[in-house]
């Protein structure tokens, strides 16, 4: 049996989040000096190479697999981005239906989120691939302002 490395609360085999504190639950410990992004809740690791490169790692500890990124030494030194980044699109995409009215601004919203009116939440998308299956698609952030909370889900084409 595993427990939550937050709060020792005994989890089953298959959670995915502690139901005590709600911490995400991981299967394998990231390693030493590695910090979680909390967007695509990896961890990463940044470092230079002689030569200037930015090398950057990413952790998934849920699959315990690496991935590594370089960015050349001309660039100016980057924040480390999730490799989900958007890929160019080469198919024509459908032009998208226009935008619903949006309500008076909330002001806790985040700059360039849209309101959806169906779930009442404000969403971000951005073309990208699905990091365990590398099927192309969009990751949608969503915001509820309510609560302060984002959600990410990817949704393919």
């Amino acid at each position: 049996m595993r427990t939550c490395k937050t709060c020792n609360n005994e989890l089953t085999d298959s959670a995915m989040f502690c139901n005590n504190c709600g911490n995400t639950v991981t299967v394998y410990d990231p390693p030493e000096g590695y910090v979680l992004d909390p967007e695509s809740l990896r961890y990463y690791s940044s470092q230079f190479d002689d030569a200037g490169t930015q090398w950057v790692t990413w952790f998934d500890a849920n699959t315990g697999e690496y991935e590594q990124y370089s960015y050349p030494a001309e660039q100016p030194a980057l924040e480390p981005e999730s490799p989900s980044d958007p890929e160019p699109i080469s198919e024509p995409q459908p032009i998208p239906e226009p935008e619903p009215e949006q309500p008076a601004p909330q002001p806790n919203v985040p700059d360039g989120f849209v309101f959806d009116t169906n779930s009442g939440a404000y969403y971000k998308a951005m073309p990208g691939n699905d990091l365990a299956t590398g099927v192309a698609g969009y990751w949608y952030t969503w915001f509820y302002p309510e609560t302060g909370e984002y959600q990410q889900q990817f949704y393919p084409n």
